[in-house]
């Protein structure tokens, strides 16, 4: 397994850096998402249901297995389990299977746990952003709404793109994409899919 998709993790000077580029086309459904039942949504041939924790939708949907693996590692998964709200950005295993192995082995080492902490905490944010609630504060706001993650508190960038009225997620470093799992309701949140990772701005 390797972390973070189209990148290398950089090490310098103690800590990590990473150079991601690109953007995904849009959101894609298939074939991930498929909507079921008021009390759950299929994700793949998985249920994730909506009176259960995002800790506990992640857990059973094996297109995040690494993603949850990783979020095990950093000590924030059990968060998820808490009353929130949150937002979970998660990367899908496509996203985090092309950076090199070498790389995911060092930041999984205790003296880089708090970099693996600070890239996967960016993929918490602070609230429960379902996506009718993200198109009205979006429009309400003249074309973005900026989010706050729940660690270290940075910013990610939600705009609707005017082409396709889909959702674009844009991060610290610029990278924009839309996500491919959009808008999964949970007890405690809500869970959306990014086939590519995102990242803080540095520092």
């Amino acid at each position: 397994m390797a972390i973070w998709r189209a990148a290398s993790l950089i090490l310098a000077g103690g800590l990590i850096g990473a150079a991601l580029s690109g953007c995904t086309s849009g959101i894609r459904q298939d074939p991930y998402l498929t909507a079921n039942a008021n009390r759950s949504t299929m994700i793949g041939d998985v249920a994730v249901y909506r009176d259960r924790p995002l800790a506990e939708g992640l857990s059973e949907t094996l297109v995040f297995a690494d993603y949850q693996e990783l979020m095990q590692e950093s000590g924030l998964y059990g968060t998820l389990r808490g009353r929130g709200p949150f937002t979970v950005l998660a990367v899908t295993n496509q996203g985090i299977e092309s950076v090199p192995a070498e790389a995911l082995d060092r930041v999984r080492t205790v003296p880089y746990r708090s970099a693996l902490r600070r890239y996967l905490g960016y993929t918490v944010i602070e609230g429960d952003w379902p996506i009718e609630k993200l198109f009205q504060a979006i429009r309400r706001n003249h074309g973005a709404v900026v989010l706050r993650t729940f660690y270290k508190h940075d910013t990610i960038t939600v705009r609707i793109d005017p082409a396709t009225n889909r959702l674009l997620f844009t991060d610290g470093t610029g990278l924009t994409q839309s996500p491919v799992i959009v808008s999964v309701p949970t007890s405690n949140g809500t869970l959306y899919g990014l086939d590519q990772p995102i990242r803080p701005v540095a520092g």
